[in-house]
């Protein structure tokens, strides 16, 4: 099993979140982990992932904000990206209290 060198625990649990890859274009999705500096995503309806835009916008949960992400990784319905600024730890909370 390779060493994992994350800078910030991962919390496991499904969360519904909006993704939009085209200004005003928003599709449900599931958040099934997250971190201050990254998340994974699982599409509700999957696109083609190839056809997933490099940088996309994020609603996660009930939270307000809209966050800005960036693509790192594809597999099949799921992607990988990293928020473009860390959350901070009142947004971080609020998503992982919001997720129990």
């Amino acid at each position: 099993m390779k060493d994992e060198k994350r800078r910030f625990v991962r919390v496991h649990m499904p969360v519904p979140v909006k993704i939009s890859r085209d200004k005003g274009v928003w599709e449900d999705a599931t958040a099934l982990n997250i971190s201050k500096d990254g998340i994974r995503i699982r599409f509700d309806n999957p696109p083609d992932t190839r056809s997933i835009s490099r940088n996309m916008t994020i609603r996660i949960g009930k939270i307000p904000s809209e966050k800005s992400i960036k693509v790192r990784w594809r597999k099949d319905t799921d992607v990988g990206a990293e928020f473009n600024n860390t959350l901070n730890n009142k947004i971080y909370t609020t998503i992982v209290k919001s997720m129990e």
